[in-house]
């Protein structure tokens, strides 16, 4: 009996330092963005290097939410204290799952999501839109049921849950910030927002029918319902946002979808491409490509979003 207790200590043991070493390694190989306005990896350790319940606002989607809301205005003009927790092609189940992370520390009085990707993400979200949102995320019951709800009905489920299987092959790809990065240190002037410098002039698109509305996909559906459970049951006002983006027919089905949604469930609907022109946009200077506002722009619509969405909280 007691050679059997030592062979499962022993095993155990194995076990144990295999899975560490495992950890180690994956966050040695796992793609880093640590520089420059996408540097990702440092947004996202930097929100969780926060001290705790020091925001008002979280901002949550996919990169029409980075570019867009500035937390510097939202701090020096209106005295909110705000993060942007955004990720490229964030889908909205994965939205839920960052909220969920989130809110382990802060306890905001202002959610906002982001809502582009609502009939974006198809089926299930590309490969790269996934390990955009998962890779950094240490791991966590939390990201398994995230993983869990981003590969249903992939095939090949295993590396989007062992980093390690995806990144391997970076041997020749590795410096001394993949072995030495402290993540402890990160942190992030910008606080979530990818400032964008430089415009191009754009053109709105012609839809031939500005009221037709599109059916929102039943997976978006159902975590726009969970989201609005959360906010509720954490005490949090929650509001839907759809910044500013020159549409396309399928564009303006999809928003026109989103709104009547929002407005089925009673929550407030930031509307920056009807507001276009109550935002002071302009198509020759405020647009870094056609569908992403430029520093100029992005402040532009964080002003409009504070003194109409926020201005009755602060």
């Amino acid at each position: 009996m007691k050679e059997k207790i030592k062979i499962a200590v022993r095993v155990l043991a194995f076990f144990a330092v295999f899975c560490i070493c495992f950890a180690a390694l994956s966050r040695v190989f796992v793609r880093k963005t640590l520089y420059g306005p996408w540097n990702a990896t440092v947004k996202y350790n930097a929100f969780r290097n926060l001290e705790e319940d020091s925001l008002d606002v979280i901002v949550f989607g996919s990169s029409h939410a980075y570019c867009s809301f500035v937390p510097k205005v939202l701090q020096d003009e209106y005295g909110i204290r705000a993060y942007v927790l955004a990720t490229s092609e964030q889908p909205v189940a994965a939205s839920y799952y960052f909220m969920l992370d989130a809110l382990k520390t802060q306890n905001p009085k202002v959610i906002v999501l982001e809502t582009y990707m609502v009939n974006n993400s198809g089926e299930t979200p590309t490969d790269v839109a996934i390990y955009r949102a998962t890779e950094q995320m240490p791991f966590s019951l939390n990201k398994l049921r995230m993983i869990s709800a981003l590969t249903d009905g992939k095939e090949d489920k295993v590396p989007f849950y062992l980093d390690l299987f995806e990144y391997h092959n970076r041997w020749d790809e590795l410096t001394g910030d993949d072995f030495f990065h402290d993540v402890s240190e990160d942190r992030d002037e910008e606080s979530g927002y990818v400032r964008l410098d430089g415009a191009v002039e754009v053109c709105p698109n012609e839809i031939a029918d500005p009221t037709a509305a599109s059916t929102i996909d039943p997976t978006d559906a159902e975590y726009l319902d969970k989201i609005i459970r959360l906010a509720d049951e954490r005490g949090i006002r929650l509001v839907f946002a759809y910044t500013p983006y020159l549409v396309d027919v399928k564009g303006s089905a999809d928003l026109n979808a989103t709104v009547a949604f929002a407005q089925s469930r009673g929550v407030p609907f930031a509307d920056g491409y009807a507001d276009f022109e109550k935002i002071g946009l302009n198509t020759a200077t405020d647009f870094y490509d056609a569908s992403h506002t430029n520093s100029s722009g992005a402040e532009k619509f964080t002003r409009y979003f504070a003194e109409n969405f926020l201005s009755d909280l602060y």
